[in-house]
């Protein structure tokens, strides 16, 4: 956004001052917005998506399961799936100068059996809303790329 009217300019200025999206924010992000995997493999074996711990099942081989290494509550995979790509968006609000500004952050998770998983964390939009109930949104120009091959024409 090219701010042009004094409003916009005034949030341009106050949002180059914003904090980054802190690490605990990401880490609430990363254990709530997304489902763990535990990827079974045929001898019984588990792998841990978030840790990439392997070890032995026994027991009951139910639905639900925990880490040894991590302790990360984990979702049994029952597929021979072995690549996940989970996204999701979550809030942050805050304030600034008389202004309530809600801050829309994009996160992916990557995971891949035996390997850790992989997180993205790109904040997208900002809406700033002042005490008349005057709006002025900040969204990034290009937020959803292809990410594999070729990149889309149109």
């Amino acid at each position: 956004m090219k701010p042009k009217t004094a409003l916009q300019k005034k949030v341009a200025k106050l949002s180059a001052t914003l904090r980054p999206i802190t690490a605990t924010q990401k880490r609430w992000a990363f254990s709530q917005c997304f489902q763990h995997i535990a990827y079974r493999g045929k001898n019984g074996t588990m792998v841990c998506s978030e840790c990439a711990h392997e070890w032995t099942a026994e027991g009951k081989q139910g639905n639900k399961c925990r880490c040894p290494k991590c302790g990360a509550k984990l979702t049994v995979s029952h597929s021979l799936k072995r690549k996940s790509t989970q996204l999701a968006h979550f809030a942050v609000v805050t304030t600034r100068d008389n202004f309530q500004v809600i801050r829309v952050v994009h996160v992916e998770c990557r995971s891949l059996k035996g390997e850790k998983a992989e997180y993205i964390v790109n904040e997208v939009l900002q809406r700033w809303i002042d005490t008349e109930g005057n709006e002025v949104n900040i969204a990034r120009k290009k937020c959803f790329m292809p990410r594999y091959g070729k990149p889309r024409r149109g």
